[in-house]
């Protein structure tokens, strides 16, 4: 019925190969000892990874004593004010709810 379209014939097409087998020559990671790589890899990313670390520490731009007293001052005022104004607000929102409340009250009775 499929052989119209050339499709009848799949099977005779596939190639069978067998699997390659493990020699060291074309498998250059198979003459590594494992063991003795598996202590040595993780060991040289450390020291990597810390000397990378200590060239991206050398690369910062650090504030100033002052600098920094500055902008600890500004971020403590800056959250006195913001609560400050919170509490006013909500002290507004009270009265007029409390003051809506009672005008209700005076009015339905």
């Amino acid at each position: 019925m499929l052989r119209g379209f050339g499709l009848g014939c799949v099977a005779q097409l596939v190639e069978q190969r067998s699997p390659k087998p493990r020699v060291g020559g074309s498998n250059p990671s198979a003459l590594v000892d494992k063991d003795r790589m598996s202590t040595i890899i993780p060991q040289k990313k450390k020291q990597s990874f810390f000397r990378e670390v200590i060239n991206e520490l050398k690369k910062v731009t650090w504030t100033s004593k002052e600098e920094l007293l500055m902008s600890t001052k500004a971020v403590i005022i800056a959250t006195f004010v913001f609560g400050l104004m919170i509490y006013l607000c909500d002290l507004f929102i009270r009265g007029t709810v409390t003051g809506i409340g009672t005008l209700v009250r005076m009015i339905f009775g």
